[in-house]
C-alpha cells in the first residue's frame, strides 16, 4: 500500500472515532507540554555556568574546607602557585542599601560586587563597551551591566562618566565607568548588576584595617589555571604549599584546596558569591518530567486497545488483501505519528503561553527565544520520536501479532490474559498513585513550613534597611516613629534575623581553659529579644553600658557546643575586651530548617543599626 494511502485511511479512522482521538490529543498535549516546561528547567539549571569561557579551568580556592580566604592568603597563594594564570578575590558589597546617583537622580543597586582588578581576566564575560580586564585596577571605578547603564545614562555612552555612590558605609564617592559588559544569561549563577573596584572601599578605616589582618578571611577566591592542569595536580601544590611566609599564627591552620568552579553551583552552598541550585531536586524534577511523558504514551496506548473490537476487523481486512505484518504496523504508526505533532504543536504553543508561569514559579527568564533553540528544538524532537516509536509500534504490533481469522471475527474471545495492557494500566495507575501522593506529601511539608515554630514572633513585624543619615540622627528618628499610629515597637539588628551571615573566629576561656571557637555573630538592640519574644533562658538583656563592658548573650547552641556550665565561668577574648557573658537566649532557626541550629552570639547595637523592625497593629 502507498504511504498516501496510509495517510487517508488515518484521517478516515481518526475522523470516524471523533471523541477517542479528541482525548488522545488532549491528553498527549497536556502531557508533552508538562513534560517540556519540566525539561526546559531541568535544561537551563544543568547548563549553569557553562557559557563562560574556560571554566573547566576555573576553580574556587579552600582554607579548612571553607570558601573564604583573606587578602594576605590570596596573595601568598599567587606568589607560591606557578599554575595560576590569574586569581581574583571578590564579595558582595556589605551596604545594605547602595545607590548610584547621575544628573541629581539616583538609581537603587541590589545587587552589587565588589572584585580587584582581576576578577574580568578569570571571568571573561561579554563585555560591550570599554575593558573590563583593566576596568578595576584603581579605586573608584566601577563596570555596570548593559541594563543598568541604559537605566542611568540611556543612549549616552557611559565609558568615562563620572557617578556618584551612596551606601550604607559610603557616601559621596565620585565613581568612574570604565567598562560595560552584556547582562548575564539566566544559565550564570552570578548575579549581579555592577561591580565595584575594592580599592574604592579603603576610604573605611575599618574595612582597610581587616583586610590587613591575616585571619579576616571575608572574600571568595578564584583562579584560572593554565589548560589542562588538573584539579589534582593543583591540589597537590596547595597541599605541599611553602609556609614560611605565613604568620606563625596560621600555619597550622592553613590548608588550602581547591574545587572545579563549574561544579560550585550545586556543591559548595557556602560559596556566597554566587547562586545555587540543588542536584537532588533536579533530579527529581527530571524524573518526573520522563514519568508525565511515559504517563501520556501509556495513556494513548490504552485509549487505542480499548478500541480492539473495532481495530480489529480493519486490521484482518488489510490482512486478506494481503498487507503484510509491517504495513499494519507502519498503519498504527502513522496514525500515532499525526496526532502526536498535533499535540507537540499545541504543546508548544502552551508552552510559551506558559513561560510567565514558569518563570514566576522557578524565579528564571525564559523568553520565546529558549523555546525555538537549537538545544530545545533538538529535545522537542527526540520526545515526538520516541513517543511515535512508542505509541505507534506497540499498539501495530499487538494488533498485527493475531492470526487473520481471530480479527474478522464477528464476536471476539478473549482467551488468554491480555498481559501486556493489564501491565500498561498497573503501571499507569501506579506512577498516578505515587505522583498525587508526593503532591500530598509536599502540601504538608509546607504547611509544617508555614506553621512551624521558627522560635520568634514574626507575625506583623516589617523591615526596613538603614542607612548613615539615619544613624546620625538615630534619637531624633526613633521618637518620630514612636509618634506614628499603628507602631507598636521597633528594635535593630545587624542583619535580617534570618539571613545572619557573619561568621566569627576567636579564643575563648572555659574554666581558666583556652580555646579557639566559631560561632555566627549579630549585633542586636537592648530590646531585641523582647520584640519578637525570644526567651532568656539565663541572665539578662543588654544595658546601655553593655557597649563599653563588651558584654555579649549566647544562645542554646553556644553554650552546649563551647561545653559551658556556669555563664560566669565563660569568656570571649574579643582583642583587648573581654566578652563577658550576661545571658543565654533560647534558640531559634536562622537558617533553613534543613541546617542544624548553630551556635550564636549577641552583641550590643548603638542607638542604631543596619536593620530596623516596625511591630505594626494588625489589620
Amino acid at each position: 500500500m502507498k504511504f498516501q494511502n496510509y495517510i487517508k485511511l488515518t484521517l478516515r479512522t481518526l475522523a470516524k472515532n471523533k471523541e477517542v482521538s479528541l482525548l488522545n490529543l488532549i491528553g498527549l498535549s497536556v502531557g508533552i507540554t508538562a513534560s517540556l516546561l519540566i525539561f526546559l528547567f531541568v535544561q537551563k539549571e544543568n547548563s549553569t555556568d557553562k557559557f563562560i569561557p574556560d571554566v573547566d579551568n576555573i576553580y574556587v580556592l579552600t582554607c579548612e574546607n571553607d570558601p573564604y580566604l583573606s587578602l594576605g592568603m590570596v596573595n601568598h597563594l599567587k606568589n607560591e602557585i606557578a599554575e595560576f594564570q590569574s586569581i581574583t578575590y571578590c564579595g558582595n558589597d556589605w551596604s545594605s542599601q547602595i545607590f548610584l546617583e547621575y544628573n541629581n537622580e539616583s538609581f537603587a543597586v541590589t545587587k552589587m560586587l565588589n572584585a580587584d582588578s582581576a576578577f574580568f581576566s578569570v571571568f571573561n564575560f561579554n563585555w560591550a563597551l570599554g575593558n573590563p580586564q583593566k576596568g578595576l585596577s584603581r579605586a573608584n571605578e566601577i563596570v555596570l551591566t548593559r541594563s543598568l547603564a541604559q537605566k542611568i545614562f540611556g543612549d549616552e555612552n557611559p565609558i568615562g562618566k563620572g557617578i556618584t555612590y551612596n551606601a550604607t558605609y559610603l557616601t559621596g564617592q565620585q565613581l568612574t565607568v570604565t567598562a560595560i559588559i552584556d547582562d548575564l544569561p539566566q544559565e550564570s549563577s552570578w548575579d549581579f548588576e555592577a561591580v565595584l573596584s575594592i580599592p574604592t572601599m579603603y576610604n573605611l578605616n575599618w574595612y582597610k584595617q581587616n583586610m590587613e589582618r591575616w585571619g579576616t578571611m571575608n572574600y571568595n577566591v578564584y583562579a584560572k589555571t593554565n589548560p589542562h592542569v588538573s584539579v589534582e595536580t593543583i591540589n597537590e601544590r596547595l597541599a605541599n604549599i611553602n609556609m614560611d611566609a605565613v604568620p606563625d599564627d596560621f600555619k597550622d591552620v592553613n590548608h588550602y584546596a581547591s574545587a572545579p568552579f563549574k561544579d560550585a553551583y550545586f556543591e559548595m552552598t557556602d560559596l556566597e558569591s554566587v547562586g545555587h541550585g540543588n542536584k537532588l531536586t533536579l533530579y527529581i524534577f527530571a524524573i518526573i518530567g520522563v514519568l508525565i511523558l511515559l504517563l501520556s504514551c501509556v495513556n494513548f496506548i490504552n485509549m487505542v486497545t480499548a478500541q480492539q473490537a473495532k481495530r480489529n476487523k480493519s486490521f484482518g481486512l488489510f490482512k486478506t488483501m494481503g498487507d503484510s505484518r509491517c504495513g499494519i504496523i507502519k498503519s498504527a504508526t502513522i496514525e500515532s505519528a499525526l496526532l502526536i505533532v498535533a499535540a507537540v504543536i499545541i504543546s508548544v504553543v502552551l508552552t510559551i503561553l506558559l513561560l510567565p508561569g514558569l518563570n514566576n514559579l522557578t524565579s528564571s527568564h525564559f523568553t520565546i527565544s529558549a523555546v525555538f533553540g537549537g538545544s530545545f528544538i533538538s529535545l522537542t524532537i527526540l520526545i515526538l520520536g520516541l513517543m511515535v516509536l512508542i505509541t505507534g509500534i506497540i499498539p501495530g504490533y499487538i494488533f498485527s501479532n493475531k492470526p487473520t481469522a481471530e480479527l474478522i471475527r464477528t464476536k471476539q474471545t478473549s482467551q488468554g490474559s491480555p498481559v501486556l495492557r493489564n501491565s500498561l494500566l498497573v503501571f499507569q495507575f501506579v506512577v498516578s498513585i505515587a505522583l498525587i501522593s508526593c503532591i500530598f506529601s509536599i502540601n504538608q511539608q509546607n504547611d509544617f513550613i508555614q506553621n512551624c515554630d521558627a522560635g520568634f514572633t514574626k507575625d506583623n513585624i516589617v523591615y526596613i534597611k538603614t542607612n548613615d543619615d539615619i544613624s546620625k540622627h538615630a534619637k531624633a528618628f526613633k521618637n518620630e516613629l514612636r509618634k506614628i499610629p499603628g507602631i507598636q515597637d521597633i528594635t535593630f539588628s545587624e542583619n535580617v534575623l534570618i539571613t545572619i551571615d557573619q561568621e566569627w573566629g576567636t579564643g575563648f576561656i572555659n574554666k581558666g581553659k583556652k580555646s579557639d571557637v566559631t560561632f555566627k555573630k549579630m549585633n542586636v538592640a537592648p530590646n531585641f529579644f523582647e520584640f519578637f519574644n525570644i526567651p532568656l533562658k539565663e541572665g539578662q538583656t543588654f544595658s546601655e553600658s553593655s557597649i563599653n563592658k563588651s558584654d555579649v548573650i549566647i544562645n542554646e547552641a553556644a553554650k552546649s557546643d563551647f561545653k559551658i556550665e556556669q555563664l560566669k565561668d565563660a569568656r570571649f577574648t574579643l582583642g583587648e575586651n573581654k566578652g563577658n557573658i550576661i545571658g543565654m537566649a533560647s534558640n531559634y532557626n536562622f537558617e533553613s530548617l534543613h541546617v542544624p541550629i548553630m551556635a550564636q552570639v549577641y552583641m550590643p547595637s548603638g542607638d542604631c543599626d543596619e536593620v530596623l523592625y516596625l511591630k505594626v497593629d494588625a489589620a
